[in-house]
């Protein structure tokens, strides 16, 4: 075999990979712990202020 066809079937094998770990991740993660803190929503509302205080307007 050709080394172009060779590594032409490389590629699409670690594609295939690439995909089927994209979506193990998608099916078996889950949302970071962080997400439902309280305690994010007071860095996020620090965060806006800190933005407003310099002049940042968003929407």
């Amino acid at each position: 075999m050709s080394p172009l066809v060779l590594l032409g079937i490389g590629a699409l094998a670690g594609f295939v990979v690439l995909v089927i770990l994209f979506i193990l991740a998608l099916v078996l993660g889950e949302a970071p712990e962080s997400a439902d803190d309280p305690a994010d929503r007071v860095d996020d509302e620090a965060i806006e202020a800190a933005f407003h205080a310099h002049g940042v307007r968003f929407g």
